[in-house]
């Protein structure tokens, strides 16, 4: 599902969401720099944002920065950790809505791409600085969060079996994991990397949901 959630450690721990400070306007800095980040990071690469950056953009200090983080590399495995419990929790909540009781594999299949096309969107700059970070080490302290985000991605899966007698595809089980792979892979490289693969026509997040909603239920055989 994603690259390199992890917590900054010399061998592979359990990482957990770090504990907020006990004071508040502590947590209001903290939340600060946090915000102050993912904007930068919107635009930016994170090798190109400096420290003073991030604390002049989060009304902060630097002092104030150095205060809760080591250095940046402290902050991004931070941010690593509570987006990943983010993310499981958006997932167990999306894929536990009432919702999708009666639901045809046509409308989940739909709303599961523009969920995922959501989420992309909306972390765009951390998920790449992330993904990024983890194509270009193979340190061990990164598999135990991508672990456990991982083990929710068959919660997405299982709506899409969950409609079973649907799908035609003779391992439907098989397919329907494939195809999943195969739209995060699209997503991921289309919305995080775009300049990697430029194309003359347009393409909005509506005509992406699109075809691959089509994609995705033709190789079901839906």
């Amino acid at each position: 599902m994603r690259s390199g959630f992890a917590k900054r450690s010399q061998g592979v721990n359990t990482p957990s969401a770090p504990k907020p400070p006990s004071q508040q306007r502590s947590r209001e800095t903290l939340a600060r720099i946090v915000s102050a980040t993912e904007r930068l990071l919107h635009d930016r690469n994170f090798e190109e944002i400096t420290v003073a950056e991030i604390a002049k953009t989060a009304h902060s200090s630097v002092g104030s920065f150095y205060a809760r983080f080591e250095d940046k590399d402290a902050l991004l495995d931070y941010l690593d950790i509570v987006h990943a419990e983010k993310l499981i929790e958006r997932i167990t909540e999306y894929s536990e809505d009432e919702r999708w009781q009666g639901a045809h594999i046509e409308e989940l299949v739909r709303e599961v791409i523009r969920f995922l096309i959501g989420f992309f969107k909306e972390h765009k700059g951390l998920l790449r600085a992330l993904t990024v970070r983890a194509r270009l080490t193979d340190e061990p302290r990164f598999a135990e969060v991508t672990r456990r985000v991982n083990n929710r991605v068959p919660e997405l899966i299982r709506l899409v079996l969950s409609r079973r007698s649907e799908i035609a595809h003779p391992s439907p089980d098989q397919a329907v994991y494939l195809g999943f792979v195969m739209i995060l892979s699209t997503l991921r490289e289309r919305l995080l990397f775009p300049e990697a693969y430029p194309t003359q026509l347009p393409i909005s997040d509506s005509l992406l949901a699109d075809e691959l909603q089509h994609a995705y239920l033709a190789y079901l055989g839906v």
